[in-house]
């Protein structure tokens, strides 16, 4: 577990503000959060599967339900849907930017942008 671990741990103490800051996907970090607490791993099902289980590794959760995951949610989708990303890098950056919104910082400016001109019409 992540925070069982005294070097990792402290990366992660803000000596400011004199708390733990843990900067992960929320949706994923608030399903990881309710797994330590009820023992239940409950998936959110509004992202892919991939971010989840990733989120998953980083915190360390046990080896056997992280293969459970894999294997029930993530090796079925793989083998039957799968995404080309495009070779060139700023069409990499653009597709992933566009794919994942949540994680870009350019398409929450771009979303801004267009929020703010419905705003003004």
């Amino acid at each position: 577990m992540i925070l069982g671990d005294p070097k990792r741990r402290l990366t992660l103490f803000n000596e400011v503000r004199q708390q733990y800051i843990i900067d992960r996907h929320l949706v994923s970090f608030e399903a990881i959060l309710n797994y330590y607490e009820t023992g239940k791993l409950i998936a959110p099902s509004i992202y892919e599967p991939i971010i989840f289980y990733n989120e998953l590794k980083y915190f360390q959760i046990d080896s056997k339900t992280v293969e459970h995951f894999y294997a029930t949610r993530i090796h079925d989708e793989l083998t039957v849907f799968y995404r080309i990303i495009p070779r060139n890098r700023f069409l990499r950056y653009i597709w992933i930017a566009l794919e994942y919104n949540d994680y870009s910082f350019l398409t929450q400016t771009v979303s801004l942008k267009s929020f703010i001109f419905k705003i003004t019409k």
